[in-house]
């Protein structure tokens, strides 16, 4: 008999946590991220830049020599986190970096002189 109700109520507490949604700490439960429109623009009186940004699907791009200006367009990005930054490749210039979500500016940023980075980041 003892056995019979260890195992209803291992059954029943197992049952139950094994059909409950991923909580995070904030007590939401995970989903999945809404596809917006972002564009990364990389600008300036720079002639070229070391690019690197977070990819529509949380991957990390890298462009070595990306000549400015430059526009990085994701109809479809499915991630939280969104960043950019550029470093001037030469040893004067401007660097302008811009985060647009759905067409509405988010955040920039501007470094001028040699070898300088200009970064935006945050989440969604």
């Amino acid at each position: 008999m003892k056995r019979l109700i260890l195992l209803f109520f291992l059954f029943v507490g197992c049952s139950q946590s094994m059909f409950e949604p991923v909580v995070e700490s904030g007590g939401n439960p995970y989903t999945i991220p809404p596809k917006i429109k972002v564009e990364y623009v990389v600008s300036g009186t720079a002639t070229s830049a070391l690019v690197t940004m977070n990819g529509p699907n949380g991957d990390v791009v890298q462009y070595v020599n990306a000549f400015l200006p430059k526009i990085y367009r994701y109809s479809d990005y499915k991630d939280w986190f969104i960043y950019v930054s550029a470093q001037n490749n030469g040893t004067t210039g401007i660097i302008v970096v811009a985060i647009f979500i759905d067409d509405v500016l988010y955040k920039s940023d501007t470094n001028s002189g040699a070898y300088v980075t200009a970064v935006v980041s945050g989440t969604i």
